[in-house]
Formats: C-alpha cells, structure tokens, sequence
C-alpha cells in the first residue's frame, strides 16, 4: 500500500490531461483504502484536501459535472 508521502506527490503531478484519468482514478482508490488507518490529524486533514481535488479533476476530465448543469 502506498505511504502518505508517495500519494501527495503523485497526486500534486496530476493536471487536466486525458491521459491522467486512468492515473487519478487509481490514486482516488488508494487514498480511499488509506484513510481510514491514518492517525495523525494533520495528515488526515491533508489527505482530505488531496481526496477532493482528485474529485475534482476526475469529474473535470469526464465532464461528469457539466452534465449536472
């Protein structure tokens, strides 16, 4: 499973790039599965905010969110 760490900075990589779909949907999963068993607060905080801003950029490159307008 993947530490805190290496999902902040894949997650800091992603951009509104197609190609990254495939890549913030796994990141999404895996921070999903790591929640839970994080202790510390401040990371916890973190992983929210990282959590939300994959939700965004997936719903932006499916255009998920347009189809709720």
């Amino acid at each position: 499973m993947s530490s805190v760490r290496d999902l902040l900075m894949a997650a800091a990589c992603i951009d509104l790039d197609p190609a990254n779909l495939q890549v913030a949907s796994s990141l999404l999963s895996q921070l999903v599965l790591l929640l839970p068993s994080i202790t510390n607060e401040n990371e916890k905080r973190i992983l929210k905010s990282v959590y939300w801003k994959l939700v965004w950029q997936i719903n932006a490159l499916t255009g998920w969110s347009k189809t709720i307008n």
